[in-house]
């Protein structure tokens, strides 16, 4: 633990909880862009569905198709699709597409089944505790807060992150363990919080383990052999202007889609935001600024793709998930 913003103890008591699991902060940080999927990826709806469920200017009948076919993937057992349901329900309103109302409800029957599922993104973790922390539901959000950073430690060792990332989400991580730690109640909590990430890691270890052996899946699979777009920085770094720096930690998903002239992206597409959109979409100029490689496409129309999540780290909050 390193430069956190709770007591040396309680820091202990959380990282501990961590660590049984088996299986520095600048502006914006984002990672490599990387394949939002493994091997089986064609399980998914494609990205251009994806693209059209995030989008406020997706033609209505895409919009309707694309949800129709992310809700039957994730019906089947596709974790990245249920993922998404359950983002958009979570996010509501408040994202820029605004197609659905939000509903936690809803919101946690995705995002609890894309846990359950194969190729769930480790994201949905985080996703889980926010939703929980919002329902007012903190001891869940304690338990699920832990399993992201627990399973953000065995990733660690892989040089992965989730979303199928390769950023440091540490500031997040802990920010996030602080406030649903905050939220419980003081007598005893820091006993409280050890004993009911045992009890959830008895309940949910197995799909923890999972989580970090596909993540392990996906970077073993060559680059080049994801058939999908590869994206870098570009040669100037671009922080986010301070006038719309978030406050605080956050981090934000984004689906690229890419120019076969390679250069900057022809279309960014926000995925997820946590804790929401208003800290999150500042990261929008950021991902606009990655640039692509030139490419072939088999068709006029085809496009390539790529997820890159963003976070913002700060010095304040800090833990250090080195195994």
């Amino acid at each position: 633990m390193r430069n956190t913003v709770w007591s040396a103890s309680v820091g202990a008591a959380l990282l501990m909880a961590v660590l049984a699991v088996p299986a520095a902060a600048s502006d914006a940080e984002p990672s490599a862009p990387v394949a939002e999927a493994g091997p089986d990826s064609r399980a998914s709806p494609s990205a251009e569905a994806t693209q059209a469920l995030f989008r406020a200017d997706a033609p209505p009948p895409q919009r309707a198709d694309a949800r129709r076919q992310t809700i039957e993937a994730a019906m089947k057992g596709d974790g990245a699709a249920a993922f998404r349901l359950g983002a958009l329900f979570r996010l509501g309103m408040e994202h820029p597409a605004q197609a659905v109302e939000r509903d936690l409800d809803t919101a946690r029957y995705w995002l609890e089944k894309c846990v359950d599922a194969p190729r769930c993104p480790a994201l949905a973790l985080a996703s889980l505790a926010e939703l929980e922390i919002e329902a007012g539901r903190y001891r869940e959000a304690m338990q699920w807060a832990q399993a992201w950073a627990a399973v953000e430690r065995e990733l660690h060792a892989l040089g992965r992150r989730p979303g199928e990332s390769s950023f440091r989400p540490a500031s997040y991580t802990a920010y996030l363990l602080k406030r649903c730690f905050e939220y419980l109640p003081k007598q005893g909590r820091e006993d409280a919080v050890a004993e009911a990430f045992t009890e959830f890691q008895q309940r949910r270890g197995a799909q923890l383990q999972r989580m970090a052996a596909a993540a392990a899946a996906v970077a073993a699979v060559p680059l080049r052999e994801q058939q999908r777009a590869e994206f870098a920085a570009s040669r100037y770094n671009h922080p986010v202007q301070a006038s719309r720096r978030p406050t605080a930690p956050a981090v934000a998903l984004y689906l690229l889609r890419a120019d076969p002239a390679g250069g900057r992206p022809e279309a960014v597409t926000l995925i997820e935001a946590l804790p929401s959109p208003r800290e999150a979409l500042a990261f929008a100029g950021v991902a606009r600024r990655w640039e692509s490689r030139p490419y072939a496409p088999d068709t006029a129309d085809e496009r390539r793709y790529a997820m890159l999540p963003i976070e913002l780290s700060d010095p304040r909050y800090a833990v250090d998930l080195t195994p």
